[in-house]
């Protein structure tokens, strides 16, 4: 399983395991050390016979030193630039550096700007690892650092940062000034917060987790630890498929939506909550949009309402509310529209009715001037894009966007809802305090629609029984799914929301075949 946390929960984690748990430093960057080479065997292969290693004086250096004592044991040819004086280096660094010195001949300390180490950067060896600053980096980067990151940039080599690039922030991930462009980043036990925004992710490349040997109890009894969905805990949060089930046993989904001109919405969310495996789906819309409901949902159920102007309005109510009875799930918001008398419609339906349920798009800025009464809906999931919180709250949607790691905890736990925060990354949040982020970038899921696929799969998962965190997590995870398969099937220019929907059995039978392999 990955995590990802903050920086300073990372030093936390380190302080706690050398002075309470007794691991010694030295183990655990060998640990780290050990388990990168292992990565990068794995990813590069073959590895390149040679090999440049660039490491400061800290802890980040140290990895950096255990990294290339391994890489000669591989038979690779290492030349080790270390940016300090031999005095200057910290324990468990100054003591690789000792062993190093024991296997070659070629390691060298240097200011940044050393001639040797920038001829080298400029004779393009093949493997280039940067090792220079960790999460203890605060602000820009000055003196001859800069120029020597703009020498490792300008390298032709594969580049590999251990922990972080050198320069990027570990919690914002918007460096303020020169920081290393990776192709590879292997990161030290967690992905770091500011490596998952889009910004970060411009200079990491891939990445992967490297195992430093935190046990795992200790993990548990940290807070601000989050999980990061994969498809193994997509997997194990499926809902139960009995072979004796009926359609009645998979639960019954009422989707509410519609107006003129956005019929597609709700339509969308109706397929997929069928794809996602519940028995029975129902669309209830304005009577005006019925025909066309009925013309593109044939294996699910249409209500039409009685509406103003083709929109759901107060005289939707009684329909709507009995509409209700007997459902598992419902899904609000797809394409309602902002008139006032609608907002209005949906928080009174939404107050009265006690089933588990998904708002998303205008059913969340349905309460704009009325956030508090969020706090009186139970088992509600808010699946809102920034612009869309953004009107519950005094931000921008930009300061929704760079501050979501903050406020979607905060947010999740002062209403009393599962709060998902569509984006880069996802982040969701109960109101117990849990979180999970889903670290899924596809500029292909950027298109009219995308959120409503994912209305309709959290939506079908909690009609079949599963919790709100639960469904919001296994949703998220399924349309990061959908969307990168779609992606590569059809190009992130091409991919149209409905293609996802034609995707859901591919995942979901992957995910069902390996929990069942697991329970027999």
């Amino acid at each position: 399983m990955k995590y990802t946390t903050s920086s300073e929960k990372v030093k936390e984690l380190d302080r706690r395991a050398v002075e309470e748990w007794g691991i010694p430093s030295a183990v655990l960057m060998e640990n780290a050390g050990r388990s990168t080479v292992e990565l990068i065997n794995e990813e590069i292969s073959p590895v390149p016979d040679r090999a440049l290693v660039i490491s400061g004086k800290g802890n980040n250096g140290g990895d950096g030193l255990v990294v290339a004592r391994r890489l000669i044991d591989q038979g690779i040819r290492v030349k080790t630039f270390i940016l300090a004086e031999r005095e200057e280096l910290t324990g468990e660094t100054e003591r690789n550096a000792g062993v190093l010195e024991r296997m070659t001949n070629e390691v060298f300390y240097t200011e940044p700007s050393g001639e040797e180490l920038l001829k080298s950067l400029r004779s393009n060896p093949p493997l280039v690892i940067d090792s220079i600053f960790g999460i203890g980096i605060q602000g820009e980067l000055r003196g001859d650092y800069p120029e020597l990151i703009s020498a490792i940039n300008q390298s032709n080599g594969q580049i590999i940062a251990i922990d972080l690039p050198s320069g990027l922030p570990a919690d914002s991930g918007n460096p303020p000034g020169k920081a290393v462009r990776a192709d590879l980043t292997v990161t030290m036990g967690f992905l770091k917060r500011g490596t998952l925004v889009p910004k970060g992710r411009q200079y990491t490349g891939e990445q992967l987790v490297a195992s430093v040997g935190y046990p795992e109890k200790l993990l548990r009894e940290e807070g601000d630890i989050w999980e990061v969905m994969d498809d193994r805990l997509a997997g194990e949060l499926l809902p139960a498929r009995p072979p004796g089930g009926h359609k009645g046993t998979f639960g019954r989904l009422l989707v509410v939506g519609g107006s003129p001109g956005m019929t597609g919405a709700p339509i969308l969310a109706a397929r997929s909550g069928l794809r996602s495996g519940t028995g029975l789906v129902y669309l209830a819309g304005p009577e005006e949009a019925n025909e066309i409901f009925s013309n593109n949902i044939i294996e699910g159920l249409t209500i039409p309402l009685p509406d103003t102007k083709g929109r759901i309005g107060l005289e939707s109510l009684d329909s709507l509310f009995e509409a209700a009875e007997g459902k598992d799930g419902l899904a609000v918001g797809p394409g309602t529209g902002r008139k006032k008398i609608t907002s209005r419609a949906l928080r009174k339906f939404l107050s009265g009715v006690s089933q588990p349920k998904v708002l998303d798009a205008d059913g969340v800025v349905a309460f704009s001037d009325a956030v508090g009464d969020l706090r009186e809906i139970d088992n509600l999931v808010l699946t809102p894009h920034p612009g869309e919180l953004s009107a519950l709250l005094d931000f921008t949607p930009e300061e929704v966007d760079q501050s979501r790691f903050r406020l979607v905890p905060e947010l999740a736990r002062d209403l009393g809802v599962t709060l998902l925060l569509k984006g880069v990354p996802t982040v969701i949040g109960s109101p117990y305090g849990e979180v999970s982020v889903i670290n899924c970038a596809n500029s292909g899921l950027a298109k009219g629609g995308s959120g409503d696929v994912l209305t309709g799969l959290i939506g079908g998962f909690l009609a079949q029984g599963l919790k709100p965190f639960a469904a919001a997590r296994l949703g998220g995870q399924l349309h990061c799914r959908i969307g990168r398969l779609g992606a590569e099937d059809l190009g992130i220019d091409s991919l149209q929301p409905g293609d996802m929907i034609e995707l859901i059995n591919e995942v979901l039978s992957d995910w069902r075949r390996e929990k069942q392999g697991k329970e027999l």
